[in-house]
Order: C-alpha cells, then structure tokens, then sequence
C-alpha cells in the first residue's frame, strides 16, 4: 500500500518545487543521440515532449512522465520515489548508456514515437514514471486529451514467441481481469475550472493494460525507418502503426468475448472508450 490515497492538490502540469530531483536530468537523451539509428527517434521524443511541456503537461526530454511536478500532490514522497528508483544506481550516465543498448528501451521509445504520431494531438501519450515502470509495470500510457480520459497503459515485450510472449500474455490478461488493470500513482487528471479545461498531476486506476510485441528485427527497422518529422508517417510507420492498432484490437476483443463480466465497471468503460479510438482510426486508413 502506499501513501497515495490522502488529498488531492493540483498545480499546473509542469510546475514543482525548488531544488528537488528531477527526472529530467537524466542524461539518456544525450546518451541517445551518440547513436546513428536512435538519432532520429530521440530528436523526435524530446522534440514531442517540449511540445508537451509547452502545454503545461510535465514529461521530460526522454518522453518520461516528470515525477518533480507532482510535489503538490505527494510532498516528499516524490523524492523517495526517486530514491527508490535510482537504488543501487552509482553511476546514472553508465546505467542508461547500457540501458538504451537494450531491445526492451529501444521498444520502449518506438511504441512511444509510434503511438504518439500514430494518434495525433487529441492524445497524450508518455513513458511512464520511473516509479510507475519499477513498481506498477506498465511503460507507456494514453491520455485522450478532449474527454480526460487516460484510455490504457501498454507493457511492451520484445519477443513475439517463446516463454517470456506467453508468460506476459498471461500477466497481461490476469491483471485486466483479476486486478482491475493498470494502477498509476504518476498519471493525469483533466480539471475544469470557470470553463477552462487544464491538464494536471494526478493518479489513475482500473485502467486497460495491453501488451505490443515486436522481434528485435522488427525494432531496428522501425528505428531505422522512422521519419521524425511531427506530421509525416514513413510506409513502414504507418504498417508498425496499423500491427499496433490490430494487435490492441484483438486483445479488446478477447477481454469482451471472454471476461466482460469480471471486468470492473471503470476499467470496461476506458476499454469500450478506446475502443471507439480504434474503429476510427481504423476507418481512417480504410477510408478513401
């Protein structure tokens, strides 16, 4: 259990306290860009998260939620987050430059940009909080920036056979039936104050987890295709985008046809909502 059920107090996605620990300097980006192949997809991200930032939500340069935003909400608490999270870390910079050789941070960051692009600026999507990632096991998430709703939260697996597919095709299905999907305590919250909709620190729960599976080949093509303009979709993007799409549409359909009764009343609600995203942007590559 933790600390993260008192009160609410909400500031601005973006502001935070002075002097504290910030994820955001975390020199991954930097690590990044040493890379020929990452090059593209890190100028992309961090390109995307100023965007973000720009608008008030707290993501820093690696797409990462920001979790020195949310002292307002959880005081101190944020830097024992961060405390845990970087355990055993001596040395941050060596950690990450072999952190991002990894097919599962390489996943990590083309489910981000894909997804991102994929489904354009009603949607926020974010690598998940270290402390959400450590703890809760979920690597990114999808916030439907018009209704406030945070649709669903992904678990990327860079296997698409084998014992480790089937063990998190498993965990994946059990924790949408048996523990009311995804929980973060680092997510957002839609707040409306004299008609003005702001987008703000906040925690989720019972939220649709769903697991995207790509062979390592499969990753270092879509890295090496991938086109970091803001507006435009290489061919392999928009197929890495459509398997995504399809991959999520058959897991919607399993839980429906299998477990909608089990399913608790909130998280079968975020699941039919992102369920619509899905049959409209399936209906956009189809359409004319």
């Amino acid at each position: 259990m933790h600390k993260d059920d008192g009160a609410k107090t909400h500031k601005k996605g973006g502001e935070s306290g002075g002097g504290e620990m910030k994820y955001a300097e975390r020199p991954e980006s930097a690590v990044i860009a040493k890379e020929a192949g990452p090059k593209k997809l890190a100028e992309f991200i961090e390109a995307a998260s100023a965007r973000a930032r720009a608008e008030g939500i707290p993501l820093s340069p690696d797409g990462r939620v920001d979790m020195s935003a949310y002292r307002s909400l959880y005081g101190n608490e944020v830097d024992e987050d961060f405390q845990e999270t970087r355990e055993g870390q001596a040395d941050a910079e060596e950690v990450h430059q072999k952190r991002i050789m990894t097919d599962g941070e390489k996943l990590e960051m083309l489910t981000y940009a894909t997804l991102q692009k994929g489904l354009g600026p009603d949607f926020i999507v974010a690598r998940s909080a270290p402390d959400d990632d450590k703890k809760r096991g979920v690597d990114t998430i999808a916030f439907d920036k018009t209704t406030g709703n945070l649709v669903c939260a992904f678990d990327e697996v860079s296997d698409m056979a084998g014992v480790e597919y089937l063990r998190k095709q498993g965990l994946v299905r059990n924790r949408n039936i048996d523990k009311g999907g995804a929980t973060l305590k680092y997510a957002f919250e839609l707040q409306e104050t004299d008609g003005v909709k702001t987008i703000v620190p906040g925690r989720a729960a019972n939220i649709p987890i769903f697991y995207i599976a790509l062979e390592r080949s499969w990753i270092d093509k879509g890295i090496r295709e991938f086109n970091p303009a803001p507006d435009k979709q290489s061919d392999p993007e928009k197929k890495l985008f459509k398997y995504m799409i399809g991959t999520i549409e058959l897991q919607i359909q399993a839980l429906e046809f299998g477990a909608e009764e089990s399913l608790k009343p909130e998280l079968l609600k975020r699941l039919q909502d992102f369920k619509k995203v899905v049959e409209s942007l399936k209906n956009k590559q189809t359409g004319p």
